[in-house]
Parts: structure tokens; sequence; C-alpha cells
């Protein structure tokens, strides 16, 4: 008997990531470039961030059936939108991120919680890095409006590093050597899901003209310690 392929959980929880091939309908990806581009968030550079605006579409693109039987499994029935960020790359703002883990979350003010350390400001929003339990209970959702891969300014991973917990700096390449590398690439259309505990690296562009990807961060349904909380939780999957 020929085995089964893993199911799109199953590749996420072994791995780390897990690429949802057409899971935007081009019709929706359109409508979200022409919202960025009310947003302001076309200028090309890293970090645009809480789009208000999208937050309709992005409602939609929770309930696309890949994402939304993903998300499920993958975070939980009532899982939340709790930051978005864009990702301009072109030849002229195109800029390498080196190998790291996910591990700040955004806001509505500063507290008092156990595991919550190392505050900041971001665009005057506060942020900290969050205990690992709840990074486990995350995920973070890439949507492509354009090819990302090898050349194209795509993410090189380290599988099942999120399985390894906090990896710090001087662990990262014990990591590498343990576990190796991997290129994803994805086209248009194409959607990238990952734990964001799993080592990745963001590449330059070598042979494209842009790059643009909007990020999702989803949570559990009241996975935030009184007196947090999340700065933009504003979309939802169904009730």
């Amino acid at each position: 008997m020929t085995p089964q392929a893993p199911t799109h959980y199953e590749s996420l929880e072994q791995t780390g990531a897990v690429l949802l091939k057409d899971a935007i309908h081009p019709a929706l990806a359109l409508r979200i470039a022409h919202a960025l581009g009310k947003h302001g968030a076309t200028a090309p550079g890293p970090g645009a961030r809480h789009l208000e605006i999208l937050r309709p579409l992005l409602a939609d693109v929770l309930r696309l059936p890949q994402v939304e039987s993903l998300a499920k499994l993958a975070v939980g029935p009532m899982a939340k939108i709790v930051r978005t960020v864009s990702f301009y790359k072109t030849r002229a703002a195109n800029w390498f991120v080196p190998w790291h883990q996910d591990v700040t979350v955004a806001l509505r003010r500063r507290g008092h919680a156990a595991g919550f350390t190392n505050w900041t400001l971001k665009n005057g929003v506060p942020h900290a890095e969050a205990p690992v339990a709840l990074l486990e209970s995350m995920l973070l959702v890439r949507l492509h409006l354009d090819p990302a891969g090898i050349g194209t300014g795509g993410l090189e991973v380290v599988p099942a590093s999120h399985r390894l917990g906090r990896i710090r700096t001087a662990e990262t390449k014990g990591a590498i050597r343990q576990r190796g590398t991997h290129a994803i690439s994805a086209e248009a259309g194409d959607i990238v899901a990952m734990r964001p505990l799993l080592l990745h690296r963001s590449m330059r562009l070598q042979n494209a003209v842009r790059r643009r990807v909007i990020q999702l961060e989803l949570a559990p349904e009241g996975s935030l310690p009184e007196p947090l909380q999340w700065f933009e939780a504003g979309c939802q999957g169904r009730p």
C-alpha cells in the first residue's frame, strides 16, 4: 500500500513550516494589493505594521479552506490575528535578515506578567519577548503577492528547529549542523504557514523586481495573561 502524504498540519508539526499552494484566489490577491496601496504600504521597505484597512480582507483570508482548516488544528477554533506586517523588497530596498526566531509580540500597553521580558517600543507600540509556551501556540501566515524563492527574496529555514525552544545566537550554528537548511519557494498566491520558533532567515533579491509579503500572526483566544492585551486583535475565524 502506498503511504499517504502527510496533511498540512502534520507537515507543519514535523518541520515547522508548510507551503499552501494557490491558497489565495487571484481576485482576492488583487484586492489585497489595492488595499495596501491605499494604506501607503506600497513604499518599499520592511515592517509596515498594523494594516487596519486590510481587516475585512484578512478575515476572508482566514476563511480560505486551506487556511481555515490548518488554523483550527494549529491554533484553535477561534484563532485571532494579533499582528499584521508587510514586507516589500525591491532592488533599492533589498535587505537580508540573519537567522532568527520570531519571539516578540505587540501589546496594547506594558504590564507585569510572568515570562514577558525585554520590552521595547516599535513605532510607538509596546513589544515584549513572549514565553515559549505562547509562541508554540501561535502561527505565522505569510501571504505571497509575488514569487519568493532562491534569488527572489524567499525564506530559508532550519527544519524542525521549532521543537528546540528558544535558540540563542550561540546555539544557531549547532542547530543548523544538526538539522540542515531548506529554502522555501513560493509563487504569487501561495501561503507559507510556519511556527514562530522555527529558525529562519530572509534572503536578498537577486533576479526579481519586487517581493511583497503580508505576514499575519495568529494566536488562540484567551492566550494572554492579565493585564496584557493584544495591540491588534480585530479579525478572527468563523464563530
